[in-house]
Order: structure tokens, then C-alpha cells, then sequence
């Protein structure tokens, strides 16, 4: 495939150790369709400042981060609510990725265990999944609106058929007083 026509995919690394943070480049070698772009943090804090003024398709963060571990998911997705989270871990459990899907995080890997396409199926599935999530909140967001609009204006006819009953019956009178003969028209001058 031509590379103009590749997909960049950018991917934040968050893992205080470098050695990891380059084994996980690693793990993600370009595909035919996809190249992987990278940015690192060193930290939580560095990562969530980051996401904050970059941006990026996908976040892959250690669980075990100094200053909240589980709770830099949470965290992070709140910097970057529609980036996509694959939390990771060395000491891997079901409780922990029960919490860390909890959190917000979109997969879990446990780093021991990860066969040679793991990471980046899972990197990819998330963002798919991501996107469409987004789809799918547009799409309600359309209906809603077009919901709004169907009661606004079923509301507008029932007004205007409220409002123009009485009127009809008041031009009625009004007609039928004109007609009659004992009512004598007003001059514009005993109107005031």
C-alpha cells in the first residue's frame, strides 16, 4: 500500500520504566494499512498533561503507576474521554481488570502474557470500538434532536388549534353582530 494512504495511529505510552515504555513500542510494529506513531509519559501526571494538549487515538497505561496505580485510568479518561484505554499490568488479576474496566479502560492485557499480536489487536479493537461508540452517541444525539423537534411541533399545532378555537367563535360573533340591524356600526370617533 502507498504510505500516503496508511492510517497514523497515535499511541501514548504511560509506564515509569523506559525499558517497558520501548518493549511496547516494539509490540507494535506498522502494518501494511496502519503506521504507529508514539509519545511517552513517565507518569501519570505527565500523561494526563499530555492529553490534555495533544492528541492521540489510543492510551496504553500501567496499572501500577506511583500515585493511584488502578486510578490513573479514571484519571486519564477523564483528561481524554474519547481516547481509548488499554490498561496493562505485570501483576495481572480478574479483580484488577474488573477495576480497571470499571475505570473506563477499554481492554486489560496482563504484560507477562502477551502473545506476538495481543497488544495490537487489542489497540485496534479498542480504537474500532471507540469510534464506534462515537457513531453510535451521534446518532442518538440526531434522534434525540429529531425527537425534540416532532414534540415541539406537535406542542405548536396543539397551541394554534387551542388559540384558534376561541378566535373562531369570537370572528363568528363578530360577523353576526355586523349583520344585525339593531346593532348600529361605531364611528372611529366613539371607539376612543
Amino acid at each position: 500500500m502507498d504510505a500516503s494512504r496508511r492510517n497514523d495511529v497515535r499511541i501514548l505510552i504511560v509506564d515509569a520504566s523506559a525499558d517497558v515504555r520501548a518493549l511496547l513500542r516494539r509490540q507494535l510494529p506498522d502494518l501494511d494499512e496502519t503506521r504507529f506513531a508514539f509519545d511517552e509519559a513517565g507518569s501519570g501526571h505527565e500523561a494526563v498533561e499530555k492529553l490534555e494538549r495533544l492528541s492521540f487515538d489510543c492510551v496504553l497505561v500501567d496499572c501500577s503507576l506511583e500515585g493511584g496505580g488502578v486510578e490513573w485510568v479514571a484519571r486519564l479518561r477523564q483528561a481524554a474521554p474519547a481516547v481509548p484505554i488499554v490498561a496493562l499490568s505485570a501483576e495481572g488479576s480478574e479483580e484488577l481488570a474488573v477495576a480497571c474496566w470499571k475505570r473506563g479502560a477499554h481492554d486489560y492485557l496482563n504484560k507477562g502474557r502477551l502473545a506476538e499480536t495481543a497488544l495490537r489487536d487489542a489497540v485496534l479493537a479498542a480504537i474500532e470500538k471507540s469510534l464506534q461508540l462515537q457513531i453510535l452517541e451521534g446518532q442518538k444525539q440526531k434522534l434525540l434532536e429529531e425527537e425534540r423537534l416532532r414534540v415541539l411541533m406537535q406542542l405548536a399545532g396543539s397551541t394554534a388549534h387551542e388559540i384558534n378555537q376561541p378566535l373562531t367563535g369570537l370572528i363568528g360573533f363578530c360577523q353576526l353582530l355586523h349583520r344585525d340591524p339593531s346593532c348600529p356600526p361605531q364611528s372611529a370617533a366613539n371607539r376612543r
